[in-house]
């Protein structure tokens, strides 16, 4: 193929890692690849990235979109979060699972997820992202990692039978992952001629 078809990629840590053995990185063998993933990110935080760098994305032949766990809260830039403190997770956003293991966060995250949190809010919040998302591009693959009821390629069952470090998969995980893609590809080339 022609390293002239060119790919975005916005997501969570599913879509980060491009690294040896990585789906991303087998695309970018082939193709033209900028990827604006950043790991722990909420949805909201994901969306902001992608309205950030939309002029990028609708020039692009084809946007890949992994989509984070609709249950992540957005945590503003100035909150000195827990999770921030290492490279890779510099915009890091809270959920539930990360914060009630650490001791300076569980108090907060208790009381937030006890008293504040809305699962209804959180989803339809979630919704409605990727609809003003799908309203802006012709070529979008929309995934996830995560059990998630929208009508999204949702990699979930692969994470827990391929668990591995890169992009929470195993070499085999990714491999299947960058076959699913690269067929979604071919397809969207063969309807577009």
């Amino acid at each position: 193929m022609s390293k002239d078809y060119k790919i975005v990629i916005f997501g969570d840590s599913f879509s980060a890692d491009c690294v040896e053995n990585s789906w991303p990185s087998w695309l970018e063998q082939k193709y033209t690849v900028q990827n604006h993933s950043l790991r722990g990110a909420s949805e909201y935080r994901l969306y902001c990235s992608f309205m950030n760098n939309l002029e990028t994305a609708q020039s692009a032949d084809a946007v890949i979109f992994f989509h984070t766990n609709p249950q992540r809260v957005f945590v503003p830039d100035h909150v000195d979060y827990m999770r921030r403190g290492t490279n890779t997770h510099s915009y890091s956003d809270m959920v539930a699972n990360d914060v009630m293991s650490d001791p300076r966060w569980r108090n907060i995250a208790d009381m937030y997820y006890r008293n504040f949190f809305d699962e209804e809010f959180q989803n339809t919040l979630y919704t409605m992202l990727i609809q003003n998302i799908s309203s802006r591009l012709q070529n979008i693959l929309h995934c996830s990692g995560f059990d998630v009821s929208m009508k999204i390629k949702s990699f979930y069952e692969l994470r827990k039978t391929n668990p591995g470090p890169i992009n929470h998969l195993d070499k085999t995980g990714n491999q299947i992952v960058y076959n699913y893609i690269e067929q979604w590809i071919e397809d969207a080339k063969r309807i577009r001629n």
